[in-house]
């Protein structure tokens, strides 16, 4: 750890980067106000709107990576303590919604992020509850084939979601290792069907909004 994204040695480029380039100084300064709001809010709460989880997952998908992200810039602890505030109160969620996979895989994705990017300066529960959740809420009902249908399909559905459980799988590799082996090697197989859908030539059926989405997460 950190292994998702940016590793250690990306995260010393980054800090040079942001000290002598503009374009970077205007993203990291954008990155610590909105952590700074985030400081300030209440943990998230489980709230749909209609069948969806959605909004909230993505939420706590902006709130962990930009805490995490700052934390790790800054090492100031008050964005550590925040972040690992809003991981237990997902982590307590009656679900992340797999009727509605994507709002699971969001989810799943932004506590993997947070987890690996805080993994050394996390309390032992706090990962334990984490691990936990993304094998209950997140591994679990993928293997249930009306939740897990996304498995089957080239639409960004199949992108989002084997993304999300991906990112949990190598977040918790070390600990959780026959339950991530699995998630991964299904999604290797799984994630073939969208990529054939970019054939011949990078074009998406779905058009451009879900081009940038799936292949955001793809």
């Amino acid at each position: 750890h950190p292994r998702l994204m940016l590793s250690k040695d990306d995260e010393v480029l980054l800090k040079n980067a942001i000290e002598r380039t503009p374009e970077f100084i205007k993203i990291d300064a954008f990155i610590r106000e909105s952590a700074d709001k985030f400081i300030l809010e209440e943990p998230l709460v489980f709230e749909k709107k209609g069948k969806r989880l959605l909004a909230v997952s993505r939420k706590a998908l902006t709130r962990l990576y930009y805490l995490s992200y700052t934390y790790r810039i800054t090492k100031d602890k008050k964005y550590l303590n925040r972040a690992e505030k809003e991981m237990l109160a997902l982590c307590a969620f009656e679900s992340w919604n797999p009727s509605h996979f994507l709002d699971t895989g969001e989810m799943c994705m932004a506590l993997a992020i947070a987890y690996d990017w805080l993994y050394y300066d996390l309390q032992i529960s706090t990962k334990q509850i984490v691990r936990n959740a993304i094998l209950e809420k997140a591994f679990k009902p993928s293997y249930d084939p009306k939740q897990g249908w996304f498995l089957e399909v080239q639409s960004n559905w199949n992108s989002v979601c084997n993304a999300g459980l991906v990112f949990g799988a190598l977040a918790i590799f070390e600990e959780e290792q026959k339950e991530s082996i699995a998630i991964i090697e299904r999604a290797l197989k799984s994630n073939l069907l969208p990529l054939k859908a970019y054939e011949p030539d990078g074009n998406y059926p779905e058009g451009p909004g879900y081009w940038n989405y799936g292949t955001t997460f793809e």
